[in-house]
């Protein structure tokens, strides 16, 4: 891949993650379900959920270029989706529930068929 393209592609990216964070609904979101925030490393992008302490069940789902965090909370389900600019069943996904922090990792370069999948969420 071409320098180019590599720039354009971590531009495309960044002008994603500043309307994701600059979107009102986003911060809506964050103090009716929970909240949610959004990180990049060099290899992998993490998203960070803060689950309530009530939780019974929290669930991760990979659903084309979406996300699908749930959680049953005193048998009211509060969900939250994120977008991706690409697919990211293509992509290794593993999540970890530490206490109250559900953490997200999405690889860069892990490849994998594309396929819904259930990720099942390590302690």
């Amino acid at each position: 891949m071409t320098s180019s393209k590599k720039n354009s592609g971590s531009q495309s990216i960044d002008k994603w993650l500043e309307n994701l964070f600059l979107d009102p609904l986003t911060n809506l979101l964050d103090e009716t379900a929970f909240r949610l925030d959004i990180f990049e490393s060099g290899t992998q992008f993490i998203i960070e959920a803060d689950i309530p302490e009530q939780s019974t069940e929290t669930t991760v789902t990979l659903q084309e270029n979406t996300v699908v965090i749930s959680v049953n909370c005193d048998g009211k389900v509060r969900l939250r989706k994120v977008d991706w600019p690409f697919d990211v069943r293509e992509h290794e996904v593993i999540a970890y529930k530490i206490d109250q922090v559900l953490e997200i990792s999405i690889d860069k370069e892990k490849t994998l068929a594309p396929v819904d999948r259930l990720i099942e969420i390590k302690r």
